[in-house]
């Protein structure tokens, strides 16, 4: 189970943990309903990559209807990728 954190009154990841489901909190999203062009995208992909140096790992969320989103991530992933980031699925890092 992956929790977008949208909201710091959920409490949907812990009872999914208190259920024994595995769950994550998303760490960075990519697009919001305001700002969703390719630039902001890359301003925070680039925080999810310096978080996941720091930290072992981060979990980025984006739209798949925002252009500027799927634009970002097609530039920006292979760049990422030749830095030495692996991009998984969600379902690998939920603990």
């Amino acid at each position: 189970f992956v929790d977008s954190g949208v909201s710091a009154k959920s409490v949907a990841r812990d009872e999914a943990a208190k259920a024994g489901v595995r769950t994550a909190r998303g760490t960075i999203f990519l697009d919001e309903a305001r700002k969703h062009d390719k630039s902001f995208c890359v301003k925070m992909l680039r925080r999810a990559a310096r978080h996941a140096k720091k930290n072992g790992w981060a979990l980025a969320i984006g739209h798949h209807y925002f252009q500027g989103t799927y634009d970002c991530l097609v530039e920006e992933a292979p760049k990422l990728q030749a830095e030495g980031f692996e991009f998984v699925t969600a379902s690998a890092v939920v603990r």
